[in-house]
């Protein structure tokens, strides 16, 4: 997996206030904020770090923000957009704003929201706000204002909730971590297959979000499912590996197995019928029960005996005799190993 902190030599454009002396890190920092003015109460804060890493792709600009700092809890933190400093520096700009791992307190004169971690915010720099400073990293993507619909003026300040809302954010997240490596040909491409991705997101109705979400979501849990399948005598097969792997919440991930009586459940039923199709096989010698059960994630022999009655109606010692068929029935009808209907 590549980690965000391995990118910032690989980017053109990079800030450090470790580069100055303690005395002089506000005002560089603040510097290089020159489209936010910045609460003048925030020199009170010891900055223990604060950097930048950003790049162009084609009209686009795309970057991270780091920031860490030691101050008291009642300093006000934030940086504000007022009507003076957008007449001044002309930034006709959408602002794209992904936490990665604090929320952020946005306003405006007319609601107040609060932003959660791998939550996306649309900011009009073309209109006045306010928002707090948080800690930790924030992915930012600068779209000039032009290669929008004009009703994004009407997104001021909202969260990206919805499923195309969400995809994007991790298409956002996915474009941090491999911008650097593209090619330079490969950009004018990227940048348009953003914007056609960013035009799709915004112009989402009530009706493609819900058809959009459903074939996420069966796609989503196609691919949860062949995971499971490919673990199914893995230890460390259980919620929290499937929620680190595929990059889900476990609420999600729950809501997702609902239907098929839970995501615990599922995969315990794909571990019997794996040890089925073990038992069930010509194949000699057979491994033993008890090593099968204890392979496959349960917790003794006889836990597994009485789950696997329960799915198959007879016991794992039976199966064999059960499910092949005998010498004399064989003789008739034998079907060809590569037969195409098996148990999975």
């Amino acid at each position: 997996m590549v980690c965000m902190s391995d990118l910032e030599d690989l980017y053109p454009y990079r800030f450090s206030a470790l580069s100055y002396s303690k005395a002089e890190r506000f005002d560089a920092w603040r510097e290089e904020h020159q489209h936010h003015n910045i609460s003048l109460k925030m020199r009170e804060i010891t900055i223990l770090d604060a950097n930048f890493c950003g790049m162009h792709l084609g009209e686009l600009m795309l970057g991270r923000w780091r920031f860490l700092s030691k101050r008291e809890s009642t300093i006000n933190n934030f940086a504000y957009r007022s009507l003076d400093k957008i007449r001044k520096d002309n930034l006709d700009h959408y602002y794209f704003r992904l936490s990665l791992s604090d929320s952020w307190i946005y306003n405006d004169d007319s609601h107040q929201a609060k932003i959660r971690p791998s939550q996306l915010a649309v900011i009009d720099l073309g209109q006045s706000y306010n928002l707090s400073i948080a800690e930790g990293e924030v992915i930012m993507l600068m779209v000039p204002r032009d290669l929008l619909p004009t009703t994004t003026a009407n997104f001021h300040g909202a969260v990206l909730n919805h499923s195309l809302g969400q995809l994007f954010a991790e298409h956002i997240r996915a474009l941090f971590l491999h911008a650097p490596h593209l090619p330079k040909n490969d950009m004018p491409q990227v940048m348009q297959a953003t914007l056609g991705f960013l035009n799709a997101t915004l112009s989402a109705t009530p009706d493609n979000i819900i058809q959009a979400q459903t074939a996420i979501d069966t796609t989503l849990f196609n691919k949860i499912r062949h995971y499971i399948d490919q673990n199914l005598n893995s230890n460390k097969l259980n919620v929290n590996q499937i929620c680190e792997q595929i990059g889900i919440s476990r609420s999600h991930l729950y809501r997702l197995f609902e239907t098929v009586g839970g995501v615990a459940s599922y995969i315990c039923s794909r571990r019997l019928s794996k040890v089925h199709s073990i038992l069930s096989s010509q194949i000699t010698p057979r491994q033993r029960i008890a090593d099968l059960a204890y392979e496959y994630g349960f917790s003794s022999p006889v836990q597994f005996a009485r789950a696997y009655k329960r799915k198959f109606s007879y016991s794992p010692s039976e199966t064999k005799r059960i499910v092949l068929p005998t010498d004399e029935a064989s003789s008739v009808l034998k079907p060809s190993d590569n037969f195409w209907l098996r148990s999975r």
